[in-house]
This record gives C-alpha cells, structure tokens and sequence, in this order.
C-alpha cells in the first residue's frame, strides 16, 4: 500500500478492486484507490483545509437552489477509465449535477461534472499526474487544481478524454469555470488568512 507521499509502507503490491475494497470496508483508515495502486490518505494541514474551507463557502454560496450542488471530502466517488479499470477516490471538493444517482445505501454513483483538489506537500504529485489523467479519462467535466503555495488555479476542461482547454488563475484574477456559466470566485476569497 502507498502512502500519501507515493511511498509503499507494505512490500510493493497491486491490489485488484475487489481486494481494495475489502481493505477499504475493514479499515478505520481513509484510502484511495488508482490504477491498482493504494493511498493511504494522511491527515491535511491547516492551510489545505483553509483553503478547501473558503473554496467550499463560495461555491456552497453559488450553487444554493441550483440543481448542482458541491460536496467536500471524505466523499467516495467511483471513477471508470475503462470496465476494467476501476478507481475511488475522495476530491476534496466535487461538484455534482447527477444526484439522482446513488445506490440503496445512500452513496454516490454518478460522474462529477467538476472536481478540485487543493495541493499538499505529500499529495501534489498524485493530484497533478495521476489525478488529472483519471479524472479526463473518466468523464468528468473539468478539473480544478488549487496551489495555495503559491497562490494559483489551474482549471483543466476535458471533452472526449482529452484536455480541451486549460487556463491558470493569479493574484487578481477572478477565477471562472468552463463547465458552470456564470461561475466567478474572486481568488482574494479563496486565500483569505492563507
């Protein structure tokens, strides 16, 4: 299993889904799970969560009444590359728009139409690489990527699994979405007391 730093704490060993979701569903710990590979998710920062709070509160703002709605971590999502290529993982922001999808349980079924991760020390690599390529590969609509060390945005546009478009986000730049029109955040709010 890999940590969070991308380092394995057990002898290097991919996992099929079936033997991930039975370590998932047996262990107290939060995990992700990506091209075979487990992640044991470490317990963020203050200023990640910071973040993630105030992007959260704007978007929670916008989308009120709307028929999307945005969620924050811990939150299970199911993402197929392929059939055989299943993947969970927990964006630490994600906007849904398909809530009727959920099973008996109550847990989400569907595809995203955006997901924002904020960077930390020990994720930044799996969030821009892996993550990136998962989340174009599997439908999702766009794909934030939050750099509060440096106090920048990258929103990515995917269409037919390849990146449509990319734009990045500084200083006074307000920050806008491909997928959502209308969707402006002064980046000011999203790094207050960062």
């Amino acid at each position: 299993i890999k940590e969070a730093t991308g380092k394995y704490n057990t002898a290097n060993h991919r996992m099929t889904y079936k033997e991930f979701i039975d370590l998932y569903k047996n262990s107290e710990e939060r995990y992700e799970y990506i091209d075979g590979e487990a992640y044991l998710l470490a317990s963020p920062g203050i200023a990640h969560q910071r973040t993630v709070g105030n992007l959260y509160a704007c978007l929670h703002a916008w989308f009120k009444g709307k028929k999307c709605a945005p969620f924050t971590s811990p939150f299970d999502v199911t993402l197929k590359k392929d059939e055989n290529n299943i993947n969970l993982v927990q964006p630490d922001i994600l906007v849904i728009c398909d809530l009727e999808n959920k099973n008996e349980e109550d847990k989400y079924t569907g595809v995203p139409t955006l997901t924002i991760e904020v960077l930390s020390e020990s994720t930044k690599s799996k969030d821009i690489i892996k993550k990136l390529e998962l989340y174009m590969q599997s439908g999702i609509k766009e794909y934030w990527i939050v750099d509060y060390f440096n106090k920048l945005v990258f929103a990515y546009e995917f269409e037919n699994k390849d990146i449509k478009n990319i734009r990045s986000f500084a200083g006074e730049d307000m920050l806008s979405s491909f997928a959502f029109d209308g969707l402006s955040i002064k980046l000011d709010d999203v790094f207050e007391n960062i």
